[in-house]
């Protein structure tokens, strides 16, 4: 899921949520419910995490989605 590869990377990055919300672009309440699982990405938003871990959208996407 989009939420465990957003946590395990702000993790080994030793960053906060406020932090990760700054890269990709959002609010930190609004990257909480995505590293949660409380809300899923848009298309998007699936991008910019995509650019900023590295990890395919394709990845995330499969992963999240099934």
């Amino acid at each position: 899921m989009v939420s465990t590869y957003l946590k395990k990377y702000r993790l080994d990055h030793n960053l906060t949520q406020k932090e990760m919300a700054d890269l990709i672009g959002t609010s930190q309440s609004y990257y909480s419910r995505l590293e949660s699982g409380k809300n899923k990405p848009g298309i998007g938003m699936m991008k910019k995490i995509s650019e900023i871990t590295d990890i395919p959208a394709s990845e995330l996407r499969n992963n999240d989605y099934q």
